[in-house]
């Protein structure tokens, strides 16, 4: 192409701009970048350069993901200023490459974007030669950054003055998932254990409610039944006998309308705000409100038919059916299938629903295997058809009748509320073994207790009762049994019971194994040793199973606490199989406890190969397995007391997420100032605040008009940002209002002494807090900048707005002071909201109804002038601080994941690390990433050791020592050494070993001892999703990792601090970065580094020991209430690429521009609808869009 000087500006097929350029000295580039060739960076050593690989996993860490047409940086300096850049011909992504350079002259881990270019100047008369068509080649051209001209250059090409705002990440898969990974007894746990039933004080006032109503009820019908229209009357005397002697309240002291208005009231009050559904009070209402008279029974029988979902949510129905009880139910049975699809079905489904529990609950959660969920009952299962079930009919009351195609068709039987209804029990079970396939399992839930409570309802939809009893006895109205007769009748017909619960007032789970009985004898290899002299033996063991007849069972049997085979079994199953493998673990360490006794001949023994669960951990005196409880999101941002708080927003954009944070003021920073050295200069005076005021620029901020670039660097990388202006006292009780830097929308803040101001006697400290910021901007704009004297005019725009209000009564002649003192400084009208108001009071200032100054009370203010502030506990969202005068130390620091967390810590108050590798600094990211932190004010220190002996570990504890108190240890080294389980040596086996097991019982040994035992806060070991979970070629990792864990959970029950987060893979940093961030492991998508910060905080202060944080791959199944329609599908991706989690949480009329949408989130929207719904809508309009503009458009198209 012919140079002409020509140009043109266009906007797709729109011509914006034409023209030619000219220069008088044939000179168009700034610099002499374009006259340098070839490499300036190649042969310099490597701690000096970063590589193509580093540059583009730290672009991958801020959330940029290019293409390899786009990684065009080569190579570059540690500090950014010179680069490899490669020109293959490709004008579009050389250019791109060229911005990249701006981007990566800013170090941290937020997100930008370029919203303006002072100058672009393309000379392509200076520019390399385009290359030879067709080939792959391509020239190195150095490219430089001028930090003082602000100007990035290479060849032909010069940017200058590149600015860019803070992007708000785009979410590529779900929000990780925590779970707390802890041992779950399979029978009976202690009501504080996860898998307990939930069993509140306002549910048992409630079941005891309506345990009354329906004895009251019970009583008046039969006493009104005149004409024998009750249907099963005779039960329903029996049930009101039974109810009469387990009453607690005397029948002389209750009726039928008090006990309903002792209900009534119960439902209404805020003792039941926890019980949001009430279904059987409605039914057992709706059945005894019903006229006895005409054709009663059938009248009423088809209401509570149409109304019968009314019960499946009732917490007196469902309090077996938490998440945790039926996760840890599925999961158990799923680990015991040797294939990969578990086989459900569910008989009695209209009756019982428990598909609409288990799908949602728990099944959804199942990451490793697949399943299939069939339902049966009488009549087809209409409320069945949105859920992802395969519905059959026959009749479960019919057990002579059941169809043979379902023989051993299942691997879980459920029968929920089912089998009190069979009149021959025998006969039933019987039917329903069959359809069990051997060592296949049987769920049963059964009312056991408080029976009258639900009978009336049973006595109406059950057109007669009458079952009869066997050996274990009658059966109560002829239905059901208590809980040791169901037991005796499971064991009569040869199943093994399992697992069971009991809600604590009325009904019992029952996890029962249709067993296959072993002819074959089991084989036990102890693998205590945690130097693995086992291994050869149980290499051999595991060989001779391929050829053993089906009921071998080899048993890895661990009789330590410190040992790892739970998580060395989870990953041999991954490559032998479960059918065959069994695993036992001795972790009980209670004084004086009874162990039980492993040996081929014991009955402890005998007991668990009847049973043959693969998971058989022995704790607290009970066998059990250890198992993954989902924690939900609002119990992760569940508030807790603190005395030091501060306003900031879970979500960047969505007012409705502002909380409140603790402080790390409690741990002596400078107002939270993180990073920052500029706090560390001014002389400052602690205050405890009793008023904050709320300006537009607050609003701004939270809502996302306005990015966190505006702020100062001193400020940037602060969580903290709301809240400039504030009255309370000092430290002295002395009354002040005072400017400061945020957050002083908070408890309490470390103000400059030079921004303080003595509150007058006769103001308040509400009044006080409406005069900082006003006046003060009044002053300096009228008087120090614009000179204003008196007798001149001045025009007030926005004379209503706060700032507005100071210039228009005062006369502006004096600074602040003198104008309190003088009276001329008057406080402004005011708005006061609560701190549980906080999201109104910045509504109320967005929308702008409110012409006074906006204030938010912290406070109530005491009548004395001068008094000491009370120490005062409010309720906040935490969030980890670290304590700037202690040091931390970060074993295997110098990774990615080390050099990332230790980032974290500097952003969350650490000012002194230690970061430990075998090797030092060895390339240019860790140089590049140790220079930054070191900018941030920090000191930081790399020591290269080896931490494999007390010697070692020793001369680490007196280095960090010499730093300061050492308030935290981290273990985050890892070391793979992958292989398959039969093809291992012992030496390459225990090589994983040494920096999981080695390592960390070191530090545990050390961190024992004083002075670090007295000092120490976190003692937090990184352990992996393979220890819970399992993986292919990785049992001597996962055995290292589960030997780490009972370390930490030993620590904690000795009193001391220990936390264990179990990471799935990483997709930024590690060693999943370097293979490519969408490898899926255990089926779970790699999680972003900023999402493992995002739930860091929850797992660092949750009093589990072990949790774990992972990303499902999404499941093309329907969650509980039905699918969601297409309109919700797009609008929930709209939601993700602007990081809103909930859209119908935020404004439906608010624009996507003041939500802080960006051109690259318009252009991804754009193609989103374009692709999902062939919606065009150009980019601009995207950004003018609303929620509920968009829904419209697209119902319409």
């Amino acid at each position: 192409m012919p140079i002409t000087g020509e140009f043109q500006v266009r906007d797709g097929e729109s011509l914006l701009s034409s023209g030619v350029i000219t220069s008088s000295d044939d000179t168009l580039l700034e610099t002499d970048q374009h006259t340098k060739k070839g490499s300036v960076l190649e042969g310099k050593p490597d701690t000096e350069v970063i590589n193509v690989n580093e540059v583009y996993r730290e672009l991958i860490l801020r959330g940029y993901e290019y293409g390899p047409f786009f990684q065009g940086i080569r190579r570059a300096s540690v500090d950014s200023r010179d680069t490899d850049i490669r020109w293959d011909g490709r004008w579009i992504s050389y250019l791109d490459t060229v911005l990249q350079m701006c981007l990566l002259s800013r170090p941290g881990t937020h997100q930008s974007l370029p919203v303006l270019l002072e100058s672009v100047i393309i000379d392509p008369r200076v520019h390399p030669a385009q290359p030879a068509e067709g080939t792959e080649e391509f020239e190195t051209i150095p490219g430089s950054w001028d930090p003082v001209l602000d100007i990035v250059a290479a060849g032909g090409v010069e940017i200058r003055g590149s600015h860019t705002i803070r992007s708000s990440r785009r979410l590529t898969h779900n929000s990780p998932n925590v779970e707390e990974y802890t041992f779950a007894p399979y029978m009976d746990p202690s009501p504080s254990e996860r898998s307990a039933p939930v069993v509140s004080k306002a549910l048992m006032n409630y079941s005891d409610a309506c345990f009354e109503f329906s004895r009251q009820g019970m009583k008046r019908w039969l006493a009104e039944d005149k004409d024998n229209l009750l249907p099963n009357k005779q039960e329903i005397v029996e049930a009101l006998e039974m109810a009469n002697k387990i009453a607690s309240t005397p029948e002389t002291a209750s009726n039928y309308a008090s006990a309903k208005a002792t209900l009534e009231a119960l439902v209404k009050s805020k003792n039941g705000h926890g019980l949001p559904n009430h279904g059987v009070f409605e039914m057992l209402d709706m059945t005894f409100s019903e006229p006895l008279q005409g054709d009663y029974w059938e009248t009423l029988r088809k209401k509570l038919h149409v109304v019968r979902s009314y019960l499946w949510d009732d917490p007196i129905i469902a309090a077996m059916e938490s998440p945790d009880i039926i996760k840890f139910v599925l999961e158990t049975v799923a680990d015991n299938v040797p294939q990969q699809v578990v086989e459900i079905l569910e008989v009695g489904a209209a009756r019982g629903s428990y598909y609409r529990q288990a799908i949602p609950k728990a099944l959804d959660y199942l990451s490793v295997k697949d399943w299939r969920y069939t339902i049966a009952d009488k009549f087809f299962v209409e409320d069945a058809v949105d859920y992802p079930v395969k519905i059959l009919q026959f009749d479960p009351l019919d057990p002579a009748n059941f169809p043979e195609a379902q023989n051993e068709s299942c691997d879980l039987l459920v029968l929920k509320w089912t089998l009190h209804m069979e009149v021959d029990l025998d006969e039933a079970i019987t039917g329903f073994s069959k359809m069990i396939k051997p060592g296949g399992f049987l769920l049963v839930e059964e009312n056991v207790e408080r029976l009258p409570t639900l009978f009336p309802i049973k006595a109406i939809v059950s057109a007669s009762l009458g079952g009869h009893g066997g050996p274990e006895g009658d059966r109560s109205f002829g239905c059901f049994y208590t809980d040791a007769q169901w037991t005796a009748f499971f064991k009569r017909h040869g199943f093994e019971q399992v697992m069971h619960r009991h809600d604590g007032f009325s009904a019992s789970l029952f996890l029962l194994r249709k067993p296959l009985v072993p002819i074959t004898p089991p084989v036990i290899v102890n693998v205590d040793d945690l130097q693995c002299s086992w291994l050869e033996e149980v290499q051999a063991r595991c060989a001779e199973l391929r050829d053993s007849p089906k009921d071998a069972r080899l048993w890895l049997v661990a009789k330590t606490e410190l040992s790892g085979i739970l998580g060395f079994f989870r990953s041999l199953t991954w490559e032998v199989g479960i059918d065959k493998l069994r695993c036992i673990q001795i972790c009980d360490s209670s004084p004086g406890s009874k162990l039980p006794e492993i040996t081929a001949d014991s009955a402890d023994f005998k007991e668990l190969v009847r049973k043959d669960m693969a998971y058989n951990i022995y704790k607290n005196g009970k066998w059990g397995s250890y198992r993954g409880f989902v924690v939900p999101e609002a119990v992760r941002q569940k508030e807790r007391e603190s005395n030091f708080v501060y306003a900031d927003w879970l979500s960047a954009g969505d007012i409705s997420s502002l909380h409140w944070f603790n402080s790390p003021l409690k741990i002596g920073h400078h107002n939270g100032m993180l990073g920052s050295k500029l706090a560390q200069q001014l002389e400052t005076e602690t205050c405890y605040i009793y008023y904050a005021g709320l300006n537009l620029r607050d609003v701004m901020l939270a809502n996302g008009t306005i990015q966190r670039d505006i702020l100062p660097d001193e400020t940037f990388f602060k969580e903290g940002v709301l809240g400039i202006e504030f009255s309370g006292r000092k430290s002295s009780g002395k009354r002040v209002m005072g400017l400061c830097p945020p957050p002083a929308l908070a408890s309490s803040v470390q103000c400059p002494v030079s921004s303080l101001w003595t509150v007058p006697d006769h103001w308040t400290l509400e009044e006080a807090a409406t005069v900082p910021l006003a006046y003060a901007t009044a002053y300096y704009c009228l008087v120090v900048v614009g000179g204003l004297q008196k007798g001149k005019t001045v025009f007030i725009h926005a004379g209503t707005s706060t700032v507005g209000q100071g210039p228009e009564w005062t006369q502006l002649y004096d600074l602040v002071q003198t104008g309190i003192q003088s009276g001329v400084v008057k406080p402004l009208k005011r708005a006061v909201f609560g701190m549980d108001k906080i999201v109104d009071a910045f509504k109320t200032v967005e929308a702008q109804k409110e012409t006074a100054k906006v204030l938010v009370k912290i406070r109530d203010e005491e009548a004395q002038k001068l008094c000491q502030t009370p120490k005062t506990s409010f309720s906040a969202v935490h969030r980890t601080c670290f304590d700037p005068t202690k040091s931390y130390v970060l074993v295997g620091g110098m990774g990615g994941m080390g050099l990332e967390t230790a980032h974290w810590m500097v952003l969350r108050g650490a000012k002194k690390i230690l970061l430990t590798s075998r090797s030092g600094i060895r390339t240019g990211y860790q140089a590049r990433k140790i220079s930054f932190l070191r900018q941030l004010g920090v000191d930081i220190e790399v020591l290269a050791i080896s931490l494999n002996n007390r010697k070692s570990a020793d001369e680490l504890l007196q280095h960090a020592l010499k730093m300061g108190p050492v308030g935290g240890i981290f273990n985050i080294a890892t070391a793979l050494h992958d292989d398959n389980f039969s093809d291992f040596t012992r030496d390459v086996f225990v090589k994983a070993l040494d920096s999981k097991v080695t390592t960390s019982l070191l530090l545990d040994e050390i961190s024992r001892e004083k002075p670090v035992r007295d000092t120490l806060d976190h003692f937090v070991m990184y352990s992996s999703i393979v220890a819970s979970h399992g993986h292919m070629g990785q049992t001597n990792y996962a055995f290292g990792n589960s030997v780490l864990e009972k370390i930490c959970e030993r620590r904690k029950r000795d009193g001391l601090p220990a936390t264990v987060p179990q990471w799935a893979s990483i997709a930024d940093v590690g060693i999943v970065a370097q293979m490519g961030n969408q490898v899926i492991i255990t089926r779970k998508f790699p999680q972003r580094f900023f999402n493992v910060l995002n739930v860091f905080d929850y797992m660092m202060s949750s009093a589990a020991v072990v949790t774990t944080s992972y990303v499902l791959i999404e499941r093309s199944m329907i969650a509980a209430g039905g699918e969601e329609s297409m309109v919700d599908q797009v609008l929930k991706a709209v939601g993700k690429i602007l990081g809103i989690k909930n859209v119908s949480t935020v404004d439906g009329d608010k624009e996507f521009i003041d939500m802080g949408v960006d051109s690259l989130m318009s252009v991804e929207i754009k193609q989103a609808l374009e692709r999902d719904v062939d919606l065009v809508i150009s980019t601009k309009d995207i950004q003018l869009m609303t929620f509920n503009g968009l829904k419209s458009l697209i119902e319409g198209n």
